[in-house]
């Protein structure tokens, strides 16, 4: 670990300005999205039933497209408590401390090509797991995040939801008027007097996690219905999908790596 006392001057004042920008950051989108939801027609398709799980005591991951980060916390707080992964660094820092305030709590992390770096946090978010069971938890994950190529799901969800045994549900946010950031995602930004759709998928049950062949199956079929979500949505407004998403190459397939950093 880098002593922070050692860094250069210039890297230790932007440090510093982290958590100012951080607290600027949750009071300028929670006012922005109360004016975008309350000029905005938001339809809920299944969420209802999400709020029913928790409520039986159910517990849930939620896979979503890291396009949707900025949207899904002020659409989702009245779930109550949730839990997800926020990457490194110094945006992951101030995106943490807007979700903090959304309730939802994070693990530090992130999609990584480094198991190293990979493995620790899917421990951590299982053995967060496992710890709150029955409690009708609901951990989010994006399977694309946070370094993309969009669209692509990993097999760290599928390892998740089959080592503490949850089901699993897929979730789009579509806005019908939107600013797409010039980023690999391109992160949606809900405008104003539009239509925002919030649609949940049925469950996807957990698998064998000895079994890997189950396990990258319950991975595709994750992926499989985000695409067809994300697609379908764009298909309804009559426009091309924005971004293209993309499938998860054959030669990462198979979750080799995400089960070996897990313990049954």
């Amino acid at each position: 670990m880098t002593d922070h006392g050692r860094l250069p001057l210039h890297r230790r004042i932007k440090q510093a300005c982290v958590p100012f920008v951080g607290a600027i950051a949750c009071r300028l989108y929670l006012a922005y999205m109360r004016l975008v939801l309350a000029t905005s027609t938001v339809v809920v398709a299944g969420v209802e039933a999400l709020a029913a799980r928790r409520s039986e005591g159910k517990d849930t991951v939620v896979a979503m497209l890291h396009q949707d980060l900025l949207a899904a916390p002020a659409l989702m707080r009245t779930l109550g408590e949730l839990s997800t992964l926020v990457s490194v660094g110094d945006a992951g820092a101030i995106l943490m401390a807007v979700l903090n305030r959304c309730g939802i709590t994070a693990t530090r992390g992130g999609s990584s090509t480094r198991v190293s770096r990979r493995s620790p946090v899917l421990q951590a978010l299982v053995r967060e797991g496992r710890k709150r069971k029955g409690e009708g938890f609901i951990t989010i994950i994006t399977p694309d995040g946070s370094r993309g190529p969009a669209g692509v799901c990993r097999g760290g969800i599928a390892v998740f939801a089959c080592q503490v045994g949850v089901d699993a549900c897929c979730l789009d946010v579509h806005a019908s008027r939107a600013y797409y950031l010039p980023t690999w995602d391109q992160t949606m930004l809900p405008l104003p007097f539009g239509k925002i759709t919030v649609e949940l998928s049925a469950p996807i049950k957990p698998v064998s996690p000895s079994d890997r062949d189950a396990l990258e199956a319950m991975r595709v079929e994750i992926e499989t219905t985000l695409h067809t979500m994300h697609n379908g949505a764009f298909e309804k407004q009559g426009i091309p999908p924005r971004p293209r998403l993309t499938r998860l190459p054959a030669e990462e397939r198979l979750v080799r790596r995400e089960i070996g950093g897990v313990k049954p």
